[in-house]
């Protein structure tokens, strides 16, 4: 089973939620995310140099959590299709870090 590539972590708010993800230098989830209609606020964006990957940080209004996960789901196979053949490697990394 392939870990997602995006995790939920606590914060205390009765109208936002706040995940981290992974992405690449070319932000293809910004785009996927306004063409889905969600409000996105990066709060921190993760680098290291040399890498094609970003960990990005961002808030969402609480009822766009269900259209937020099908966005991420969408950039995990769209990534595969454009060459990023490590980015789920990237993905379990990040899940084992709970």
């Amino acid at each position: 089973m392939m870990q997602p590539n995006f995790l939920k972590l606590d914060h205390r708010s009765f109208f936002r939620s706040k995940f981290i993800f992974v992405d690449t230098e070319d932000y293809l989830s910004a785009k996927l995310l306004k063409e889905a209609g969600i409000i996105v606020r990066h709060v921190r964006v993760m680098t290291k140099k040399g890498s094609p990957y970003r960990l990005v940080i961002c808030k969402i209004r609480r009822r766009h959590e269900g259209t937020f996960v099908k966005v991420m789901e969408e950039l995990r196979n769209r990534l595969i299709l454009l060459g990023y053949t490590g980015y789920d490697a990237i993905c379990d990394r990040l899940a084992n870090c709970r």
